[in-house]
């Protein structure tokens, strides 16, 4: 080999070494990911550090300038006081809240998105993964439910083991994997999505109170309820409810759905989720006795078919009267659907 042919050689070695430097450098400059896997699936948190992976800060398509700037800071001066920063750099800006709620929620949006869908559908409900900090890193902390083999299949459950009084047994609520699969689509505004996956896992792993109830023909079922936040949709949606009884800055709850359910040794598990309305609910049961002339009972009952948060939820963003109304309606033929009360809920971690 000529010596011109080694010379150029060498610099083009020296040229990809100093390339490789500076892109490590670069990397560098933000947090690295790590990991609290807990008792969660495993293949659900190799899923989300494959994705996490391919996560670049300086990606404008996935993180505004001002994100890929707040998450150097997190590398310099670590998660919480870069947090805290923001939220001074921000404060008294009328959208404040709005931006604080974006940079909460953007990186678990953008790493859970880069997961096939069929793929995470498999995991989310039963399992949930939480972006944090740790010091200057980027903490993701796995949460899951306790399972176990029962003779209806796998039995899913809250590590806090809320229970119920069914005749004279006491039993730890539960729910089958076909329950979990509805959870989702039926109660999330936006599913699958990185706070739905949240809120949804909330309701099975961290709710203490349920009601033991009857369905439309006696059939064993439970119900629970969810706390309405001020400042979110779920209290607009007390408010509209409630109409005039509304008393503002009250704490409400709103009834999630029913569960009908099977006694499986000392489990009352469910076996599906009823969003209100849904045959052989209460509501559907009110709405048979309610002397509705045929074609208008018709005309309810389909429009509680396939009934869903987003819809009503997009309903009431959109001044469309019709679903949350068909909720209200509910509450004030007696089935209720809101009540100023508020509801036990674990703490996350």
């Amino acid at each position: 080999m000529s010596k011109a042919n080694k010379d150029s050689q060498r610099r083009q070695k020296l040229a990809d070494r100093h390339r490789r430097q500076k892109a490590l450098g670069k990397r560098h400059e933000f947090p690295r990911f790590t990991y609290e896997p807990n008792e969660a699936d495993p293949a659900f948190v190799e899923l989300v550090r494959e994705a996490a992976k391919t996560i670049d800060f300086r990606d404008a398509t996935a993180f505004h300038p001002a994100e890929a700037a707040f998450y150097k800071r997190v590398k310099e001066v670590g998660g919480w006081k870069a947090r805290a920063e923001f939220a001074a750099a921000i404060a008294g800006r009328p959208d404040a809240g709005a931006q604080q709620g974006y940079l909460d929620l953007n990186l678990g949006r953008t790493v859970l998105g880069r997961i096939p869908t069929p793929d995470l559908l498999k995991y989310l409900t039963a399992n949930h993964a939480l972006f944090s900090f740790s010091g200057n890193d980027i903490h993701v902390i796995f949460r899951s439910l306790k399972r176990t083999r029962g003779p209806g299949g796998t039995v899913y459950y809250s590590r806090h083991e809320p229970k119920v009084t069914v005749g004279n047994q006491t039993l730890t609520v539960a729910f089958s994997g076909h329950a979990l699969e509805r959870a989702g689509p039926r109660l999330a505004y936006e599913w699958p999505g990185y706070p739905a996956s949240g809120d949804v896992f909330a309701f099975f792993d961290q709710c203490l109170q349920f009601e033991v109830c009857e369905l439309y023909g006696g059939h064993l079922a439970f119900t629970f309820w969810e706390h309405c936040a001020p400042g979110f949709l779920n209290y607009r949606l007390a408010e509209e409810v409630m109409g005039e009884r509304f008393v503002p800055g009250a704490d409400y709850c709103f009834r999630v759905g029913y569960c009908p359910a099977v006694i499986e040794g000392r489990f009352l598990k469910a076996k599906t989720l009823l969003f209100p309305g849904y045959a052989s609910t209460p509501e559907y049961t009110a709405v048979l006795k309610a002397g509705l002339p045929h074609a208008r009972r018709r005309e309810v009952l389909e429009q509680a078919k396939g009934l869903t948060m987003h819809r009503v939820m997009d309903g009431m963003m959109q001044g469309v009267q019709s679903e949350h109304n068909l909720v209200r309606w509910f509450h004030d033929l007696g089935v209720e659907q809101v009540r100023q009360a508020s509801v036990a809920y674990a703490e996350a971690l």
